[in-house]
């Protein structure tokens, strides 16, 4: 199956925050990736460097191959002790390419080394056959480096916030408000500040707004989002600004501004603390 970026952006982060779990210290690991065909058939895989000491060791950091399943990834290979840079080489084994992964460390110098697909995985051992070790300069495809590292874990929960609200937005468009909660904490500690007023709770939500929006005499509307700002405040925890803007079928266009706090779950990026503003003119 192929996914659009914005999907495989959210069903990868779901799927590493369960196979990860919690690191050293109760925070979930970091990680950066890359989406590459490996196949040239449209399906497009995930290499996935994990840098968290926890999984991480003398000889390298864990690389994870994860192929589309569903919503969600599949393992393919974990690979152990390997370095940055990750390359993707022109030549193919049993129809997938070949990739090259650096290794060293422990009074090793750094080298790269060659792992290609047996019709079931790659090596998990890059430090052993049958990786073969490459000589010269490796010409392939530059997937992921000690540049891409430092950013690009930091796009991808980005474009997985993003797409929280972008779902939350078409929920509340086909008029489905259980589906437009999914986006908040499902925790009685979920706060709503608006109006001078402090509300707390999932439940207690949902039933604002289905009093508000879905009970006789009030409609729903058309809602959008625009202005987003994403600025993330940690590997787990994001701070998001914004405008709301909804149009009514009489014409009406109340509107204001929006500040949040995601928090990342096993389940993904919830927002547990919403202050929303209405324009009052």
């Amino acid at each position: 199956m192929c996914f659009g970026q914005q999907a495989r952006n959210v069903y990868l982060t779901n799927f590493l925050s369960n196979y990860l779990g919690l690191g050293v210290g109760g925070e979930y690991p970091q990680w950066t990736a890359a989406f590459v065909d490996l196949k040239d058939d449209g399906n497009v895989e995930a290499i996935v460097y994990v840098k968290d000491r926890s999984w991480c060791g003398s000889g390298g950091c864990t690389t994870l191959i994860l192929r589309p399943s569903g919503s969600t990834y599949e393992l393919i290979t974990k690979i152990s002790v390997t370095r940055l840079p990750i390359r993707l080489l022109k030549s193919k084994t049993n129809g997938w390419h070949d990739i090259s992964v650096a290794v060293g460390g422990g009074g090793v110098s750094a080298r790269e080394v060659k792992l290609a697909f047996d019709g079931r995985t790659y090596a998990s051992n890059p430090t052993a056959p049958p990786a073969i070790q490459l000589s010269g300069e490796v010409e392939g495809r530059l997937i992921l480096s000690d540049s891409s590292a430092s950013t690009a874990g930091a796009q991808d929960e980005k474009a997985a916030i993003e797409q929280v609200l972008r779902a939350q937005q078409e929920a509340w468009n086909r008029g489905d408000l259980e589906a437009f909660m999914q986006g908040y904490w499902k925790s009685p500690e979920l706060t709503f500040f608006s109006g001078g007023k402090q509300n707390h709770g999932w439940q207690a939500a949902l039933d604002r707004y289905k009093a508000a929006y879905a009970s006789p005499g009030h409609e729903m509307g058309k809602l959008e989002f625009a202005g987003l700002r994403i600025e993330m405040l940690g590997p787990e925890a994001a701070f998001v600004r914004g405008e709301y803007h909804l149009t009514m079928p009489d014409g009406k266009t109340p509107h204001g501004l929006f500040t949040l706090i995601f928090r990342k779950f096993p389940e993904g990026w919830k927002i547990v603390h919403d202050h929303s503003a209405a324009d009052q003119q």
